[in-house]
C-alpha cells in the first residue's frame, strides 16, 4: 500500500510537471489544485525515502527527488508573491473568478522553462522509479489504473484538448473536429451563429510545423488555439481560400475575427459541402432572433471550453487550453446568471388540465412546457430594456431548472400579445438541448397536424373566443392585473 502512494506521489509530481511545461497563463491556474499536486509531490518524496522498494530501485536519487520537491515549492511561492497573496490562501483561491481576472497573475516564462526542463530531465528516473515499485507491489495495480484513469477523466469531466494541427491534416469527413460550441448556444444565438459554430468553425492548437508555414515566428507558439474552417484544413496553406484560420490575441478578440472570417472566408470556400452551404445561405438570409450581446457571450462560450488568455513572452500573448482550464471551466454559471438573482426554487406551471379544452392540443403541449419566469437585470438589454427588472413572464421549464437564461424566456408586455411569443417559443423548443427528443417529436407533429396550432384570421368566432380565454388565464397567472406599460 505504501507503494502505491509513492506512485501516485510520482504521478502527481510528473502531472504537475507536464502542466508547468506548458507556457504559465494568466488568471487561470487552479492554485488549489497547485498546493495539492506539491503536497502530494513531498508526501511521495517522503514515503520515496521510506520505502524499502522504491528506495531500492531509486537510493540515489533521493536527495536530487527532495531538491526538485524544494525547487518547486519555491517556484509556487514566486507565483503566489508575484500575485500579491500569501501561501495560505492558495487553498482558497476560487478557480472561476481566477479565470481573465483583473489581476491576472503575469508569470516570468523562465519560471515555467525551468519547470519544463526539470520535467524532461525526470521522465527515465520517474518511469524507472514507478515500474520497479509496481512490479515489486502488484496488488497495486488495479488501483494505479484507477487513479490514472481518474486523473484523465478529471472527475468525470472529458478534458480533451482541441488537435494538435498535424503536417498533413486528414479531410474534415475523415477525422473528428473540435466544434466552438457549448450546450447553451440556443438560448442566446441565432440558428445562423449556431450552425457555423457547431459545424463549420473549429478549434486547434498550433504545431511547430504550422507557425513555420504561416513565418510566424515572432507571433505564434506552439500550442496556441487558433481558429479555422474545418473543411479547408486538410488543404495546404497557400491554397485555401482567404482567412480559414485566425489566432486571435485574446478571448474578447475571439468574435472579431470570427465576423471576419464570416465576410473573408465562408462565402468563398469551394470545400464546404453543398448541403451546408445551402443551409448556411438560407439562415444568413433570414431576419433571425439574437442575443443583443452577441461578442459578450462568444466570450463567456470560449472560457466556457477552457481557452484562457496568455501573456506571452513576445509581447503579443495568445489564446491556451490546458486541461486544468477545461476542468475549472465546468464551473463557471450559465452566461446571464447573477448571484444576486434567482428564481423561486418551486416553479410555478402556467397550464393546468382544465385548460386542454380551449386550444389546440399543440398549443396546450406548448405551453405545458414552461414555467413562470422574472426578468433579471442582466436581461434587460436591446428591446428589454425598457422593461422592469421582475417582471413576470413564462421560459423553457427544462432551461429553468438549469438556470439558463436568453431566448427560452419570453416577456410579453401585453396581454394581446401573448399569442405573438408563441412562435419564439416553439423555435426554442426545437433547438433546446435540455428539452427531451421525444417532447420535440410530438410538439413538431402536433404543429404539422394542426397547421400551426394559434387560431388564424379564418378560425371561428367560438374558436378564436376559447384561445383568447386561454391567454386570459395565462396573463392572470403571470400575475398581472393590466397591460405593461
Amino acid at each position: 500500500m505504501q507503494d502505491f502512494q509513492t506512485i501516485q506521489g510520482m504521478q502527481g509530481f510528473s502531472q504537475m510537471t507536464s502542466m508547468s511545461a506548458q507556457p504559465f497563463f494568466a488568471g487561470v491556474l487552479d492554485f488549489s489544485l497547485l498546493n495539492n499536486r506539491m503536497n502530494m509531490t513531498q508526501q511521495g518524496m517522503n514515503m520515496y525515502n521510506g520505502s524499502g522498494s522504491a528506495a531500492a530501485s531509486g537510493n540515489n536519487n533521493t536527495a536530487s527527488w527532495n531538491q526538485q520537491a524544494e525547487q518547486m515549492v519555491s517556484m509556487s511561492q514566486a507565483l503566489n508573491h508575484q500575485m500579491g497573496r500569501s501561501n495560505s490562501s492558495f487553498g482558497h483561491m476560487n478557480p472561476v473568478s481566477s479565470l481573465g481576472s483583473a489581476d491576472a497573475l503575469q508569470v516570468n516564462r523562465g519560471i515555467a522553462d525551468q519547470v519544463g526542463a526539470l520535467h524532461m530531465s525526470q521522465q527515465q528516473s520517474l518511469s524507472m522509479g514507478t515500474t520497479t515499485a509496481r512490479r515489486e507491489n502488484s496488488g497495486g495495480q488495479s488501483g494505479m489504473g484507477s487513479f490514472n484513469q481518474q486523473q484523465q477523466r478529471g472527475g468525470g469531466t472529458s478534458l480533451t484538448l482541441p488537435p494538435l494541427e498535424e503536417g498533413d491534416t486528414p479531410h474534415s469527413s475523415q477525422r473528428p473536429y473540435s466544434p466552438f460550441s457549448i450546450d447553451e448556444d440556443p438560448n442566446w444565438l441565432s440558428n445562423f451563429q449556431c450552425l457555423i459554430r457547431s459545424e463549420i468553425l473549429e478549434l486547434f492548437r498550433v504545431s511547430q510545423r504550422g507557425i513555420k508555414v504561416r513565418n510566424a515566428a515572432k507571433s505564434l507558439s506552439v500550442n496556441q488555439v487558433g481558429i479555422r474552417c474545418r473543411f479547408c484544413a486538410h488543404l495546404q496553406h497557400g491554397t485555401r481560400a482567404n482567412r480559414a484560420s485566425c489566432f486571435p490575441s485574446k478571448i474578447d478578440k475571439i468574435y472579431q475575427s470570427f465576423t471576419m472570417m464570416l465576410r473573408e472566408h465562408f462565402p468563398s470556400c469551394s470545400e464546404i459541402p453543398e448541403d451546408t452551404k445551402r443551409r448556411f445561405t438560407q439562415l444568413q438570409e433570414m431576419n433571425a432572433q439574437g442575443a443583443s450581446n452577441a461578442k459578450g457571450y462568444w466570450e463567456h462560450a470560449a472560457k466556457k471550453k477552457g481557452l484562457v488568455d496568455v501573456a506571452g513572452s513576445n509581447g503579443r500573448g495568445g489564446i491556451y487550453v490546458f486541461e486544468v482550464s477545461i476542468a475549472n471551466a465546468a464551473s463557471i454559471p450559465p452566461f446571464g446568471s447573477s448571484s444576486t438573482f434567482s428564481e423561486p426554487a418551486i416553479p410555478i406551471p402556467l397550464v393546468s388540465k382544465l385548460d386542454r379544452g380551449l386550444v389546440s392540443n399543440f398549443l396546450y403541449s406548448l405551453m405545458e412546457q414552461t414555467y413562470r419566469v422574472h426578468l433579471a437585470p442582466s436581461e434587460r438589454k436591446g428591446n428589454r430594456k425598457s422593461l422592469r427588472a421582475g417582471m413576470p413572464g413564462f421560459g423553457c421549464k427544462y432551461c429553468y431548472e438549469a438556470g439558463r437564461m436568453g431566448l427560452s424566456r419570453l416577456f410579453p408586455a401585453r396581454r394581446r400579445t401573448i399569442h405573438t411569443k408563441v412562435p419564439d417559443l416553439f423555435d426554442h423548443m426545437k433547438r433546446c438541448l435540455l428539452c427531451p427528443q421525444q417532447v420535440k417529436e410530438n410538439l413538431m407533429m402536433l404543429h404539422h397536424e394542426e397547421g400551426g396550432g394559434v387560431a388564424g384570421p379564418d378560425a371561428d368566432t367560438e374558436t378564436r373566443g376559447r384561445e383568447r380565454e386561454f391567454f386570459e388565464r395565462i396573463w392572470t397567472r403571470l400575475g398581472h392585473q393590466q397591460d405593461t406599460e
